[in-house]
């Protein structure tokens, strides 16, 4: 059935349509929303770096080799980021060992032990290859490597 009034129904029609899209459009930005907010509590509740898990001879750090572990897994962790097509079980991690020069270039890499699923290894090699080259062992550690175990999880790099 047509309809003969002189343009109404196209004006509520559009009327309607606008409104279905202001809604759609609202429930967008509260999903996106809630997302966020899922994000900014999973990035709050992330636990702080901690020691390596390996390190070439003494397992005890000095101050000084800690604050460079620290500058080392902060560099890491600026280029850790996950996909946003797949999601991962908060319990998901990976073993990651560095073995850094002098200089800061990575001598040797090697995953100590593997997540299980090879999207999220391969995100962990991408965070290290992007964090290259590392900063430079401090003139006043005597060593001229250190070798580094990291844990990398969702929600950040231990």
């Amino acid at each position: 059935r047509l309809c003969r009034c002189p343009g109404t129904c196209s004006t509520q029609l559009a009327a309607e349509q606008a409104r279905i899209a202001a809604e759609e459009a609202e429930r967008q930005r509260k999903l996106a929303q809630a997302e966020l907010n899922r994000i900014r509590n999973q990035v709050r509740s992330a636990p702080a770096p901690g020691p390596p898990v390996r390190r070439s001879g003494s397992s005890n750090l000095s101050a000084l080799e800690t604050q460079y572990y620290l500058n080392v897994t902060g560099k890491i962790a600026n280029h850790w980021a996950l996909p946003e097509f797949k999601r991962f079980d908060d319990s998901i991690q990976a073993i990651y060992v560095i073995k850094i020069s002098r200089n800061g270039t990575i001598i040797d890499e090697f995953f100590e032990r593997r997540s299980g699923d090879p999207t999220y290894d391969q995100f962990v090699k991408k965070a290290i290859r992007e964090s290259k080259p590392l900063p430079p062992i401090p003139p006043a550690i005597k060593s001229d490597t250190i070798e580094f175990g990291l844990v990398f999880k969702p929600g950040g790099i231990q």
